[in-house]
C-alpha cells in the first residue's frame, strides 16, 4: 500500500524507531525536509509517535525482536492513519518485512534507502512548494554579519582545533538562533550557549566521503525551526566539515614537517619555530630558558660495527630515554644526526617549592646518564649495557644569549668544549644563575660549569 502525498511544510518530523544501522546521520544530511527524531525502541517509538508534526515513522527491523507485529500495530494505532509507516530491513529480513505490512506498516525499504526512495515512499511531492522555496530563500541567505564571523574562522584556521570548533560553534549559535550548539570532530568539542534542554537537530559533518564529526543544536531560543532554517543548518554543516577536514588535514602535514621520522621526535624545523617564541615569551614573563645540546660520544663507532638499523635503535632509545627524564613540559628535540636538544623552561608561576631553574636541568642530566649508564640495548650485543656515553653543552637565557641563534650557538660551543676535554660530560657556559653542579663519580659522566 503506497501512501498518497500528505506533504506539508507543517509536518516535518521524521521519527526513526530502533536505528540498527546507524541511519540518523546520514538521513539527517540528505534532506532538509526533515528534522529526525530517534527513539531508540518500539516501546519508545510508540511512545513519541503521537506528535503533531510528524511526517512519518521509518522503524528498523531484523530477525532478532520478538513480537514485531505487535510493535508496528502499537506504532500504527498511535501515529494515525495520516502517517505513513515505512519499515527499512537488510536485505536478508525482506520477508518478515512483506509479512509486517499486515500488521499495519505502509511500505518497506532495503537498508539503507536513498533520499528519492525514501522521499517518494512518504508521498513528499519532487520539488518544494513555490511557497516554501521562496522562504528557504529568504531564511537560508546569509548575512554580513555572518559572512564577517566566517571570516574570522578562516583567519584562524591554524589555531588549536578546539579554538576552531568554538569559533564555529558561536556562529552556528548566533546564525541559527539556537539556545546552545555544540561542534564535535576528530574526538574534539565545544559547545557555547546556555540551557540543558535536549538536542533539536543534529547534521553529520562530512569530508569527501568522511564522517568527522557533527553539529548539534539544541532548541530555537524563540519558536521552532523552520524548513528554512533546517536547510541553513545543512548549509553550515558542509562548510564547517569542509573547514575543519582542512584544518585537520593541515594539522597533520605541519606535525609530519616538524616530527623525526626516526625518533619520534620533534626536530631541528620544530625547534626554529618553536624556541624564538618561548624567548619572547619568557621576556614578557620574566623567566629562564635553559637549551641542551648533546650528541652520543663514538656514535659512528656503533654504526659502522652494528649497522645502520642498530644505530636507529639506539637513536630512538636515547630520545625516549630523555624524554622520560625530563618534566612533562620540557621539550626534547633530534637536532641531526646523533645530536639531540632539550629546552628546559619554567611553566609554572609561581615556581613550585623545591623546582629551582637552572638547577633542575643539571639533575636531570645526571638522571639521564645513570639511565643510559643501565640501560641495555639489544641491537648492541657485548656492548648493550653500561657503554654508551654522551657530551653536551649547556646554556641559558637571558644571561648567555640575548636570542635563539645565540643560544643555540652558545650551547654548542659548550658541547665542543666537552668533546676535547674527553667526551662523557657535560659543560654549562658561564657559571651565572647560582647553579650547583652534582658531584660525579669517578668514570662516569661529569657535569661541570664552564
Amino acid at each position: 500500500m503506497k501512501p498518497t502525498s500528505r506533504y506539508s511544510l507543517s509536518r516535518n518530523r521524521l521519527l526513526l524507531v530502533a536505528d540498527f544501522d546507524d541511519m540518523a546521520v546520514r538521513l539527517r544530511a540528505e534532506s532538509n525536509r526533515w528534522q529526525v527524531v530517534q527513539a531508540p525502541t518500539y516501546l519508545a517509538g510508540i511512545a513519541q509517535a503521537p506528535m503533531p508534526d510528524l511526517l512519518g515513522v521509518l522503524v528498523g527491523i531484523d530477525q532478532g525482536p520478538r513480537r514485531l507485529d505487535a510493535a508496528v500495530a502499537g506504532l500504527r494505532a498511535a501515529a494515525g492513519d495520516r502517517v505513513p509507516i515505512l519499515l527499512c530491513c537488510r536485505p536478508h529480513a525482506e520477508p518478515l518485512a512483506r509479512r509486517l505490512l499486515t500488521a499495519g506498516a505502509d511500505d518497506y525499504l532495503i537498508s539503507p534507502p536513498s533520499r528519492e526512495e525514501l522521499e517518494r515512499a512518504l508521498g513528499l511531492p519532487a520539488e518544494f512548494p513555490s511557497d516554501a522555496v521562496e522562504a528557504d530563500r529568504v531564511t537560508t541567505s546569509i548575512g554580513l554579519d555572518e559572512m564577517a564571523e566566517l571570516g574570522d574562522v578562516l583567519d584562524h584556521l591554524q589555531g588549536s582545533l578546539h579554538d576552531v570548533l568554538t569559533r564555529l560553534a558561536n556562529l552556528a549559535c548566533r546564525a541559527l538562533e539556537a539556545q546552545w550548539v555544540e561542534v564535535a570532530a576528530f574526538g574534539q568539542s565545544a559547545r557555547v550557549g546556555q540551557g540543558a534542554s535536549p538536542p533539536d537537530l543534529t547534521e553529520g559533518l562530512t569530508h569527501g566521503a568522511e564522517l568527522i564529526g557533527r553539529v548539534t543544536l539544541g532548541p530555537r531560543r524563540i519558536g521552532t525551526y523552520t524548513a528554512g532554517q533546517m536547510a541553513k543548518c545543512r548549509g553550515y554543516a558542509r562548510v564547517f566539515g569542509g573547514l575543519l577536514g582542512s584544518h585537520h588535514r593541515e594539522s597533520q602535514a605541519r606535525q609530519q614537517a616538524m616530527t623525526d621520522s626516526v625518533s619520534g621526535l620533534r626536530n631541528r624545523r620544530f625547534l626554529d619555530h618553536f624556541l624564538p617564541g618561548l624567548l619572547e615569551r619568557a621576556t614578557r614573563q620574566r623567566f629562564r630558558v635553559t637549551l641542551l645540546l648533546f650528541d652520543i660520544d663514538d656514535f659512528k663507532h656503533y654504526n659502522d660495527t652494528y649497522g645502520h638499523a642498530a644505530g636507529d635503535e639506539i637513536i630512538r632509545e636515547i630520545g625516549q630515554l630523555m624524554q622520560r627524564c625530563c618534566r612533562r613540559h620540557d621539550v626534547v628535540v633530534r637536532f641531526g644526526g646523533d645530536e639531540f636538544a632539550v629546552v628546559f623552561w619554567d611553566a609554572d608561576q609561581p615556581r613550585k617549592a623545591g623546582s629551582q631553574h637552572p638547577s633542575d636541568p643539571l639533575t636531570v642530566v645526571d638522571r639521564f646518564r645513570d639511565a643510559l649508564l643501565n640501560h641495555r640495548f639489544p641491537g648492541l650485543g657485548p656492548e648493550a649495557g653500561g657503554k654508551l656515553t654522551i657530551s653536551g653543552g649547556l646554556a641559558t637565557f637571558p644571561w648567555e644569549a640575548a636570542g635563539a641563534e645565540e643560544l643555540i650557538r652558545r650551547a654548542d660551543a659548550a658541547l665542543i668544549d666537552a668533546k676535547q676535554q674527553g667526551k662523557n660530560r657535560v659543560l654549562h657556559i658561564g657559571g651565572r644563575g647560582g647553579w650547583a653542579a652534582p658531584a660525579s663519580d669517578p668514570g662516569a659522566a661529569t657535569t661541570e660549569e664552564k
